[in-house]
């Protein structure tokens, strides 16, 4: 897998990066970060984090898991600190 991009956000900011299968976005800072992930060719199609608690039957993610969409399709792959859209 390839990291396409890696940032620093400072706090009160944020960014949109454009990410494709198999790659990887590395995101920095000493704050909580909200993450929201669309589908690039249906914006209907987004991440759910309450499907995702639901599926995998957890609350807090660790490396291995998948998060879902509002579609119920995996949309994402958690790999040890990082998401890497799957």
């Amino acid at each position: 897998m390839r990291t396409v991009a890696e940032r620093h956000l400072t706090y009160n900011t944020g960014g949109t990066i454009e990410v494709r299968t198999g790659q990887i976005v590395r995101v920095r800072g000493r704050s909580t970060a909200d993450t929201v992930v669309f589908n690039l060719r249906n914006l209907r199609e987004r991440f759910d984090q309450a499907r995702t608690k639901v599926l995998t039957g957890k609350i807090f993610l660790s490396e291995g898991d998948t998060l879902f969409s509002k579609l119920n399709t995996p949309h994402v792959d958690h790999h040890g600190g990082h998401l890497a859209r799957g």
